[in-house]
């Protein structure tokens, strides 16, 4: 950080002014919280007790640390990445550059997902799980949930079982690694049909679209995790049969979709014809996309 070569002592406030101006210049959205969180992060302390300590001299050990997260930040690398953590459904999780940033959007789908399964004995599968927040939060939040966890990436497994042992549900949130809904089937209990749920929030983004991204999602997270192939369906395309086969009777299939993927999604299930296509809802986010789209498998 430049002004520490010409100005020895810094303190916390100063720190923060700085760090805004610096990282406002750079393009960097939301610039105080941004500062406030990465100094927080490196003082131990949540952003709120700042606040208290804006007269604080900051320490050399701690500012060298700061300088090198401001420098990494201005980058634009993801700041949930400097600090190794984000907050989704009101909880913390864990997270590496090995699995994707966790969007506000995805809780729509949580939301419908517990709207399905309800209250009662239900097994269900997060399919593309990536650090495990849908899988975590909804056991989490349904204490009768077994959910069978799979992703292509054995790093992502690694960081969603951490997750799961951070929040107590290791017991009941069944980690695999492998290729969609193949894991599946083998982590279930003999006679059992298939599962309740099965929720997913694949890679959709059509490939052509990943570059026009803001540099902290083209440059820093995982392109396995982002890229849907040429229309953004190419994942989805495969998922949708093999959830058919997955799923019981009546079963829900609830999945999150990019921009203008809905109504190609309708189309596959219709293809699919395990689906009851009169059930078919989404949920449109705050931008207008309809962005979750459910429909349960028929009862045959």
């Amino acid at each position: 950080m430049a002004p520490t070569a010409v100005k020895q002592s810094w303190t916390v406030l100063e720190l923060l002014n700085w760090t805004t101006d610096h990282f406002n210049k750079a393009g960097i959205e939301n610039p105080r919280l941004n500062a406030e969180v990465l100094l927080g992060h490196v003082l131990g302390l949540e952003r709120i007790m700042l606040y208290a300590r804006f007269d604080q001299q900051v320490s050399e050990a701690h500012k060298d640390r700061f300088r090198d997260l401001v420098r990494r930040r201005a980058s634009r690398e993801p700041l949930q990445y400097l600090t190794g953590r984000c907050e989704f459904y009101g909880r913390q999780f864990e997270l590496t550059p090995a699995v994707m940033v966790p969007r506000q959007e995805t809780e729509l789908l949580v939301d419908k997902c517990l709207e399905k399964i309800g209250h009662g004995e239900f097994w269900a599968a997060d399919v593309c799980t990536g650090s495990g927040v849908i899988a975590v939060t909804l056991a989490a939040e349904q204490p009768l949930l077994q959910i069978v966890a799979t992703d292509s990436s054995a790093e992502a497994i690694e960081v969603a079982a951490r997750n799961a042992a951070k929040h107590g549900v290791a017991d009941r949130v069944l980690l695999a690694a492998g290729d969609l809904t193949e894991p599946v089937r083998a982590r279930l209990p003999a006679g059992l049909k298939g599962v309740d749920l099965l929720a997913s929030n694949p890679p959709y983004v059509p490939t052509a679209v990943i570059e026009q991204l803001e540099p902290e999602v083209r440059d820093y997270e995982p392109r396995a995790a982002l890229d849907g192939g040429p229309d953004g369906l190419s994942v989805v395309r495969r998922l949708v049969p093999e959830a058919a086969r997955i799923l019981a009777p009546g079963g829900w299939l609830v999945m999150e979709l990019g921009e203008g993927e809905a109504d190609a999604m309708r189309n596959l299930v219709r293809e699919a014809g395990a689906f009851a296509v009169e059930s078919i809802e989404t949920v449109t986010d705050s931008g207008g996309c309809e962005r979750v789209f459910c429909v349960h498998r028929a009862q045959h």
